[in-house]
């Protein structure tokens, strides 16, 4: 089984370098573009409104911060390279703390079972993101692998890393919250457990709280504590409400389709059935809790599980074969299982990878707001805001620079490159008239797209300057 650890390592890492698209643009507007701003190329008024409002934490901005100083320092900064580093320590993180995780489930891992728990499809796709689901998520679950509910006594240190490590995930991703007081309920109920641990946990915990006063105030100049201002934000003045309200059952539909319906379901059920067969299940507790308080909560996205997923796959593979223990057709079911794991697993190199320019917006914006920036082929900023361009992200337009070898052109001047916006043949800037040469899919093909493939389909238009207006 050390092969298929090793394996997995492999591709999780071969994920995260070339699937180098985002789940959620909160991963730019939150963290690199937070970290873009305190290296002076984002201006704050160009920032997201959570910035203002100082509701982020500034330990996975600061993080990115440092990195990109380093790259900086020795002259081969590029914000892809940033952005794949994160990824390639997301991935790591994960998969550290998820081998650790399986342990606590009776599963054998010489079995397909334990396979198809690390392989699941959707586990690559979105655990690879530098992300507060993700990385808090892997935070929790491996301070819960150092809580180890099965051993009575643990020492000092152990306890004081528990409480570190929940601390950064809570304040990662302040739902985890709803996760860490599971943990002490059931061991309220379910164990006995010496007021002198839960005492060094809340010290490690206490750890966390300073490097968070630390890495906001680095961030927001100022001393913020960063959860009290998400409570009165999102649950006082019910902004997160105002992005869209779901109804309750919105996350079973939602899981079940993003998991694609037959499998999705078959996990849905194994879960329930793990769930009934095993009612006092730390898992199942922290498991339903989550799910049912993130159901009352008006705003729902389907990110917003992702930290859970590292026990919803096991419960869900395990429900399904005890379901399936005493069943004539159960090698059948896991065969399909399997096989259509298999047929989809490749999906997580190419989901989202067909938008080139979808991270430009890490660092898009110079301190001279009217300067394009030119960095031999490199892809790098925007500093004008066209006129009458529909934004690729939700702000700005974005853009590339990339030089021109045609003859024809003007000597010196990059032709440029729009993506999911049309200016028609030709439009001005900068006192250049710039012509449509093509796009990436033709209108021919265009045509032929139904208007739903079309929403998620990104291509380029294509523009190169022909002449100058005296």
């Amino acid at each position: 089984m050390k092969r298929a650890k090793w394996f997995a390592y492999s591709f999780y890492f071969a994920v995260a370098i070339i699937a180098f698209w985002y789940w959620h643009v909160d991963e730019h507007y939150q963290i690199f573009e937070f970290a873009s701003y305190k290296l002076g190329f984002t201006p704050s008024e160009n920032l997201a409104w959570e910035f203002h409002s100082k509701i982020r934490s500034g330990i996975m901005p600061i993080a990115a911060f440092g990195v990109a100083k380093i790259f900086i320092s020795i002259k081969l900064f590029n914000p892809f390279i940033v952005e794949a580093i994160f990824r390639l320590l997301s991935a790591a993180l994960f998969l550290f703390s998820y081998f650790r995780l399986l342990n606590f489930f009776d599963i054998k891992d010489d079995s397909r079972f334990y396979l198809i728990c690390i392989f699941f499809w959707i586990l690559p796709i979105i655990m690879v993101r530098y992300s507060s689901e993700s990385i808090a998520g892997s935070l929790f679950w491996l301070g819960f692998t150092q809580f180890d509910f099965r051993k009575s006594k643990k020492p000092v240190s152990q306890n004081l890393i528990i409480g570190l490590l929940w601390g950064l995930s809570f304040y990662v991703r302040i739902q985890m919250g709803i996760l860490i007081g599971i943990c002490f309920v059931w061991t309220f109920f379910f164990q006995r457990k010496k007021t002198l641990d839960f005492f060094f946990i809340l010290v490690g915990f206490l750890f966390a709280s300073l490097i968070e006063l630390s890495a906001s105030y680095w961030l927001y100049d100022q001393i913020v504590w960063s959860p009290y201002n998400y409570f009165i934000e999102n649950i006082v003045f019910g902004k997160a409400s105002s992005f869209g309200v779901e109804p309750w059952y919105y996350y079973f539909s939602e899981i079940s389709k993003n998991l694609i319906y037959p499998l999705g379901i078959l996990v849905w059920v194994g879960c329930i059935s793990y769930s009934w067969q095993n009612k006092q299940s730390i898992f199942v507790w922290m498991f339903w809790s989550f799910l049912v308080l993130h159901s009352i909560i008006g705003h729902k996205e389907y990110r917003f599980m992702f930290p859970i997923f590292a026990i919803f796959i096991p419960m869900g593979m395990l429900g399904l074969k005890q379901l399936l223990e005493h069943n004539s057709q159960s090698k059948r079911c896991l065969k399909f299982i399997w096989y259509f794991n298999l047929i989809l697993l490749p999906s997580a190199f190419m989901i989202h990878s067909f938008k080139p320019l979808n991270h430009l917006a890490i660092y898009p914006y110079t301190v001279n707001n009217r300067t394009l920036l030119y960095m031999g082929t490199d892809p790098f900023a925007l500093g004008e805001r066209f006129p009458q361009v529909k934004s690729y992200f939700w702000k700005f337009p974005t853009c590339r620079i990339i030089p021109i070898e045609n003859q024809d052109s003007i000597e010196g001047k990059p032709k440029i490159v729009l993506t999911s916006t049309s200016k028609g043949d030709s439009f001005v800037f900068n006192k250049i008239v710039y012509l449509r040469q093509y796009q990436t899919i033709t209108p021919k093909i265009e045509k032929l797209l139904p208007a739903s493939i079309l929403g998620t389909i990104d291509y380029l238009y294509i523009y190169q300057p022909k002449k100058i207006i005296e």
